[in-house]
């Protein structure tokens, strides 16, 4: 790789040089002030009579370069004494920049698979595979590790699994395991269940890894297993994921209580029953929650400076769940952060793409409207509550941040004076599930932003 510098002075050959020759030097004392080598270098004549040639100086004494003639698809030529060298940029270095970046259009991540293993014991294996079928930039190789897929470069990435199981009554799970650390949120399956699956969304570095872990309560051997990872922000991979930009409303008043988790979590969690992992990572409030009473509405939450309507709180969030097992992610307003507090609030419900308003207490809640939101679960879903008068609450939604759509009833009466704004989460399966959501902020504007 080469190097760069931002105050390498334009100097000037310090004698000719013909075609062939691979040592020049430049101005008397500007040597000092071009980078360490390896680094690029172009000649062009003063009038600009003749194409520039662009040289690689592998080796840099003081003043006098050892150089690579003809670099990057130019040609060596004769260049006079005082003919201008200077420091540059050349295509090979874009054109590395650009294949390396998360959001080059080629797809960067890897897939692999494998048949029959068998399994044994209640310990987490990491499934090691056998078959690559894609690799875009360096994620596989089964040579030196075959359970691994490591990251190339830091950023948002994608992990998604599966494993299909013989049908039997045994008790299966699923995992992702992290630099050898497994998710805190898992799948399970039993009876004809022959398929699971799972996927996790993160921010890596470079040379993280990642591993599919599977356990079966009392051994058997799995049919097949896939296992992927994907850059998110390349062409066709994942790139609705965390590409969206939001823009204030030019009005906008912003709050000292806007959460935009570029620090500590902060507010106050208050959990219902299952099992709950807050979490704050480079801007992003994430939570991982393993429901075991349906209806139930976890929730974090934070005091809500006005006092009095019109007021909007603002979110924007994704949601991850097992199919059929319905996760949903929202924000609400309630009077307390106790269990028995009054709660109306919006959510977006994964696996039916449904917008939906719901209203009730923190301890339980439930659906009082929906409107139907046509697109993949992994889309960007921003929402907004809005306190308009005495107990009556609006909500709207929109894919893209700017147009904004109704949920089908116009407004829920609810009878709360809002103390409260927050996030909250749950699984509206009748069974144990798992749901994740993600939100990217949460804004409070002292106005009415209806739509």
């Amino acid at each position: 790789m080469p190097n760069f510098s931002n105050t390498a002075p334009e100097s000037a050959l310090d004698g000719a040089i013909d075609d062939s020759v691979t040592s020049l030097d430049v101005t008397a004392g500007d040597g000092t002030d071009f980078p360490a080598a390896e680094f690029n270098i172009r000649i062009r004549d003063s009038g600009g009579t003749k194409v520039p040639e662009v040289l690689r100086v592998t080796v840099k004494a003081t003043d006098t370069f050892t150089v690579t003639r003809g670099y990057d698809n130019t040609t060596a030529q004769s260049w006079s004494d005082g003919d201008i060298v200077e420091h540059v940029v050349i295509a090979e270095d874009m054109d590395r920049a650009w294949s390396s970046s998360p959001n080059h259009p080629t797809p960067i991540g890897g897939s692999v698979s494998r048949g029959t293993l068998a399994i044994s014991g209640t310990t987490n294996v990491a499934i090691a595979f056998t078959t690559e079928i894609r690799d875009d930039g360096g994620v596989v190789d089964l040579a030196s590790n075959d359970t691994r897929l490591t990251v190339p470069f830091s950023g948002w990435y994608a992990v998604t699994g599966f494993i299909d199981y013989p049908a039997s009554s045994k008790t299966r799970y699923l995992n992702v395991r992290v630099n050898g650390t497994d998710w805190p949120a898992q799948q399970s399956a039993n009876m004809s269940d022959a398929r699971i699956s799972i996927a996790y969304v993160g921010y890596f570095d470079a040379d993280d890894y990642v591993e599919l872990v599977t356990w079966v309560s009392t051994g058997e051997t799995i049919d097949s297993a896939n296992f992927s990872i994907s850059a998110m922000g390349g062409s066709g991979y994942a790139d609705t994921w965390l590409d969206a930009l939001f823009t204030r409303p030019s009005d906008e008043t912003v709050h000292t209580d806007d959460q935009e988790f570029n620090g500590t979590i902060g507010g106050t969690a208050q959990d219902a029953s299952g099992t709950i992992t807050w979490t704050q990572s480079r801007g992003i409030l994430s939570a991982a929650y393993e429901d075991t009473s349906p209806g139930s509405s976890p929730c974090r939450l934070y005091a809500l400076t006005p006092t009095t309507f019109p007021v909007t709180i603002e979110t924007a969030i994704r949601t991850i769940g097992e199919d059929g097992k319905y996760p949903l992610g929202g924000i609400c307003l309630t009077d307390g952060t106790a269990t028995s507090a009054n709660l109306v609030g919006c959510a977006y419900v994964a696996a039916t793409f449904d917008a939906s308003m719901y209203s009730g207490t923190i301890a339980s809640s439930s659906s009082t409207t929906n409107d139907i939101v046509e697109s993949p679960v992994s889309l960007l879903i921003y929402m907004r509550l809005i306190w308009t008068a005495t107990n009556t609450f609006e909500a709207t939604w929109s894919i893209d941040g700017v147009s904004w759509s109704k949920f089908a009833t116009t407004s829920t009466s609810k009878t709360i004076t809002p103390t409260h704004f927050g996030a909250f989460i749950g699984g509206m399966d009748t069974a144990t599930s798992v749901a994740i959501t993600s939100f990217e902020y949460l804004r409070v504007t002292e106005s009415d932003l209806s739509a």
